[in-house]
Formats: C-alpha cells, sequence, structure tokens
C-alpha cells in the first residue's frame, strides 16, 4: 500500500467532512449588498480556474486537478484571508495563480543541475525547504488549527513517549517525509516519484488534497 492509495481511501471516507468543508466556508461568505458577493466571487473563480485547466488538460485526468481540490486550494486562500472577501473573481484567479506557481511544493527550487549531494542529503534539502498546508479551522488561522489538531498532539505524544529515533518530531513534519523522495529532476539518483507529492491537508491533517499530483504535473 502506497502513501496514495492509502490518501485516495480516506478521501472517499472523509467525502461528507471535505463537502461540508466547502459549504461552510461558503456560508461564511455573507452578501455584502452589492452585485458581486463574496459567494458568487468563489463559484465565478472556481468557473475561471475549470476553464483553465480543461484548456490545457489539467483537470479530470488521472493526474491532475479535479474540481474539487481547485475548490479546496480556494477554501485555503479564502480561510487564510490570501483572498479577501471584497475580491472580484478576477483578482481571486490571479491570487490563485500566484500561489500555486510561487510555492515551492516539492522542495526543489533552490536546486540546480550538478549538484552532488547524495540521497540523504538530498532528501534532508527537500524536506526542509518542501511547503505543507493545512486548512484553518473556522475560528482559527492555520498554526492554531496544527496546535490543536489531535492527530497532531497524539502524534507527537507517540513520538515522545515512545522514543521514535530518527522519526520527524511533528505530524507536518511526517507528512513531508512521506510524500518527499531523494529523487529529483537535477540529480541521477534513481526516480521514487509516485511518493512525491504537494502536500494540502483538511483541518484534522488526516488528508492530502494533493496526493494525487505528480512532480510532472506540479
Amino acid at each position: 500500500s502506497t502513501p496514495h492509495h492509502t490518501n485516495a481511501l480516506a478521501e472517499d471516507i472523509h467525502l461528507v467532512s471535505t463537502t461540508h468543508l466547502i459549504s461552510s466556508t461558503l456560508a461564511t461568505l455573507t452578501t455584502t449588498g452589492s452585485n458581486v458577493t463574496p459567494t458568487s466571487s468563489f463559484h465565478e473563480t472556481l468557473l475561471l480556474l475549470k476553464v483553465w485547466a480543461l484548456q490545457r488538460g489539467f483537470l479530470r485526468g488521472h493526474d491532475t486537478f479535479t474540481t474539487t481540490t481547485l475548490a479546496l486550494v480556494l477554501v485555503y486562500l479564502y480561510r487564510t484571508k490570501a483572498i479577501g472577501r471584497r475580491m472580484g473573481s478576477i483578482q481571486a484567479f490571479t491570487t490563485f495563480m500566484k500561489f500555486w506557481s510561487e510555492v515551492d511544493w516539492l522542495g526543489e527550487s533552490t536546486l540546480t543541475s550538478g549538484n552532488n549531494m547524495n540521497a540523504a542529503k538530498l532528501l534532508a534539502h527537500k524536506m526542509d525547504k518542501k511547503a505543507a498546508f493545512v486548512i484553518p479551522e473556522e475560528g482559527r488561522n492555520e498554526s492554531q488549527t496544527i496546535s490543536h489538531c489531535e492527530q497532531s498532539r497524539l502524534y507527537a505524544k507517540d513520538v515522545r513517549d515512545n522514543g521514535h529515533s530518527g522519526a520527524p518530531k511533528t505530524l507536518l513534519d511526517c507528512y513531508k517525509a512521506h510524500y518527499t523522495t531523494s529523487s529529483s529532476p537535477f540529480s541521477s539518483i534513481a526516480s521514487q516519484s509516485h511518493h512525491d507529492s504537494p502536500i494540502l491537508l483538511d483541518p484534522t491533517m488526516t488528508i492530502n488534497y494533493l496526493a494525487r499530483l505528480s512532480p510532472s504535473f506540479v
């Protein structure tokens, strides 16, 4: 069983909670009295993203976005206030594009061709640089969501109480370890790319919504 297979099962099991996550975010975007409400802006932005993705073959394939993953990245941007409630769909679309293109999803942005790192050093470098995000709970920011997450606390307690030597210290670091390999386009080390994926977790830190995406897609 690979992390991708396990994560796919988790996505199916948590379909209702994922739907609730999106709908509860929409519920916080109340009507402002203007012609373009925050709720309609969310839907219009999602429509723009779907058109953009479909035109490029980035939607509804084996290694592509889904409408749900696009919506969940939007949810993250709204909940972290990267997209403001007063933003129109074009501004929100631009914010999404900037976020997706500038984040170091694989921890490879500072690598260059010809680097002579061995596998262990390359893996450590990628894990250190790799971005990983958690969708905030309502009423909390991202760091507060992580610190209050029961899964995160149970993981930290297990590592602390059982003295797992070399285990990642936090649950977020554990996700980085499972979705990062020592392979790279800038290295001759054999590829294990089925494990190398971007990370966007739900508030319970149970599901990685971007686990289906490969390094070549990113």
